[in-house]
């Protein structure tokens, strides 16, 4: 059964909220997913600066920037579920799965 987790992506210049339709069972576990999101925004092509400023840009109902590709990561990435918001990932801590 899929679930529709929202991410919260903060970054220095701005945040937007990606939505994600996801099935657990897929992962094995939801450590596993979480650990897949983060892997996402950090990692993977989602970390790259000419995705993210797409990402923020339009998040403020704005047209997607020319930028170039680099990577960049964000300050923190947290999901929000029926349980509350629990930050995934921080600059300073890296992975953490904790709740705020």
């Amino acid at each position: 059964m899929k679930t529709t987790f929202h991410l919260l992506v903060e970054y220095d210049d701005g945040e937007f909220v990606y939505h994600l339709e996801q099935d657990q069972s897929e992962y094995g576990s939801r450590s596993a997913m979480f650990h897949s999101f983060v892997f996402m925004f950090t990692e993977g092509n989602y970390s790259c600066e000419c995705n993210v400023y797409n990402f923020l840009a339009r998040a403020k109902g704005e047209d997607d920037p020319d930028r170039s590709c680099k990577d960049i990561v964000p300050n923190k990435l947290s999901v929000c579920t029926s349980d509350g918001k629990i930050v995934l990932w921080t600059k300073e801590n890296g992975e953490i799965h904790g709740k705020t």
